[in-house]
């Protein structure tokens, strides 16, 4: 003890550490969470097999979510979505190219992959694109994009089932039709605390009776627009039922243009003859008269009636129908179409609608249709694209802590702005930059003379 003792002190360093240890307390346990995020007295929380819709005690069932997703309308740009999102569904050849890539998710210093990491990558690419085995798997990464984002923009709810092997890795994921997922319904537990345990997951209820069970991290669950509402139950709110008041007026102001052309189009009102013809003759007159003026399904029948020329008897004639231009059909429709392309965030001009002067420019936008389009994906494409990369990358890659370090991501939505990018590429190269260091970021060899 002397020789340690004049070597490192009073005492020596192993005790020192013993003592350190000793004193250190563990770390306290944080106390649990007091807002409540469910409704203790809202029934439907125990219920998994309700067909009431998922978001509010108000809302609307599925089956009329659906229908109501068949108008015209809302059909056009649930279409024009899943089109544009079907072409990031193959790989991207460059970060100009439309796709989706896969690369690691913290790689601040631009080292190279390594031979394992690149097959990693092109293993998670090649399930990603075919979905995994057709033993499992039942369409391609196009076809379950295209499921996901019309289930989303109709219910806003889309699921995908991951199949995964005995370690854990993902081999297979397909779509499941959102219209039967439920959240599974609360224990006591959950509703005494207000709050879903982490182990709370959902039931897939078809004809009123449960199917299937799985865990929260066993089921892809994607919501687009959330809510903190207490009486939401956890779960989104779908453009269609805000939309509900708009699309009654949509379908009542289409129906009606719609009818007055199934079932004619001549005005009704009274043709006055005046005539001394008996009224036999008249009768057998007026019935093929009003044969020929009578529309589809018998409807807008016109009246005949016969005059005394010499009596100098008058009738008068009132319209009492109102037409399509009295009643700005034209300016009414368009305006409620607005309203639809404003909450599902896109331009009408993606929809073959173009409003107004076609190529005007004004203070507050300085383009035609083509710049429209543009801004239109930016305020709608993209933050689709963000939420089913945030679905594809917790529910597939990041499920396996192998894969966790890569990213799913897509890429191409800016391919108009690669000249801009070449153009700042050689700005970069004529102040601080060097040749093999710009190919270097674009993903191509360095050159070996520097």
């Amino acid at each position: 003890m002397g020789i340690l003792s004049r070597l490192f002190g009073s005492k020596p360093p192993l005790i020192a550490v013993e003592e350190d240890l000793v004193k250190a307390k563990p770390e306290p346990k944080p106390e649990p969470p007091k807002g409540y995020h469910l409704a203790p007295w809202d029934i439907y929380q125990t219920d998994e097999t309700t067909q009431v819709h998922k978001g509010t005690v108000f809302g609307l069932d599925f089956l009329t979510l659906n229908r109501l997703s068949r108008v015209v309308v809302i059909g056009a740009i649930i279409q024009t979505r899943c089109n544009q999102v079907g072409s990031f569904a193959r790989r991207a050849r460059d970060k100009y190219d439309i796709g989706f890539n896969i690369t690691l998710r913290d790689n601040k210093t631009g080292r190279d992959i390594t031979a394992k990491e690149q097959a990693e990558i092109e293993e998670i690419c090649n399930l990603i694109e075919t979905c995994g085995p057709e033993d499992w798997a039942d369409s391609d990464f196009d076809s379950t994009l295209k499921k996901i984002v019309r289930d989303s923009y109709t219910y806003d709810q889309a699921v995908i089932e991951p199949i995964r092997s005995a370690t854990g890795k993902t081999i297979a994921f397909s779509a499941i039709d959102a219209a039967t997922i439920r959240r599974a319904k609360l224990t006591p537990e959950e509703v005494a605390e207000g709050r879903r345990a982490a182990s709370s997951g959902f039931v897939q209820v078809i004809d009123g009776v449960i199917r299937a069970r799985w865990d929260r991290k066993d089921l892809g669950f994607m919501i687009r627009r959330p809510r903190s509402d207490i009486k939401a139950r956890g779960y989104g709110y779908p453009e269609i039922e805000e939309l509900l008041q708009t699309l009654n007026y949509f379908v009542s102001a289409f129906t009606n243009n719609g009818e007055k052309y199934v079932h004619g189009i001549h005005a009704a009102g009274i043709l006055a003859f005046k005539t001394k013809m008996s009224p036999e003759m008249f009768r057998a007159f007026s019935h093929q008269f009003s044969a020929k003026l009578r529309g589809s399904q018998n409807s807008n029948k016109t009246t005949l009636i016969q005059l005394d020329p010499e009596s100098k008897e008058e009738i008068q004639s009132v319209n009492l129908a109102e037409n399509n231009h009295d009643s700005q059909f034209d300016q009414w429709l368009g305006f409620l179409m607005k309203l639809v392309c404003s909450l599902y965030q896109i331009d009408p001009a993606e929809l073959g609608f173009v409003f107004g002067a076609e190529g005007q420019t004004g203070a507050l936008s300085q383009g035609g249709p083509g710049e429209r389009v543009k801004y239109s994906k930016d305020k709608g494409l993209r933050p689709l694209l963000c939420s089913l990369e945030a679905l594809i990358n917790k529910t597939i890659l990041w499920s396996y802590e192998p894969w966790r370090k890569y990213v799913f991501s897509f890429s191409g939505l800016d391919v108009g702005d690669q000249g801009q990018a070449l153009e700042a590429d050689g700005k970069k190269l004529s102040n601080f930059m060097t040749v093999s260091e710009i190919r270097k970021l674009n993903g191509l060899e360095p050159l070996e003379d520097p």
